[in-house]
């Protein structure tokens, strides 16, 4: 997970690293899957604008209801493989 990318390619990284790590919870590169989703999961949530919604940068940024349901999505999908949300 690049630090300087926007919440709709935090969000599809994170979908990836999540479905990675359900799928092959044995393989080797579980642990820096693991390390990649956290860091995920830490950008969305320091997007997290007052009113509840993502911003789409940061949590001064606009955002949308579909933005906003994607990154929830992906933080209940790393919440599913055992990353802390």
């Amino acid at each position: 997970v690049y630090p300087y990318e926007c919440t709709e390619q935090v969000t599809s990284g994170a979908r990836v690293l999540a479905a990675v790590l359900r799928m092959a919870p044995g393989d080797s590169g579980v642990a820096r899957a693991r390390r990649e989703l956290a860091t995920a999961v830490a950008m969305l949530e320091r997007r997290q604008r007052t009113d509840g919604g993502i911003g789409y940068w940061d949590a001064e940024d606009w955002t949308t209801p579909g933005l906003s349901a994607q990154a929830g999505l992906a933080l209940l999908e790393a919440r599913a493989a055992g990353v802390k949300v």
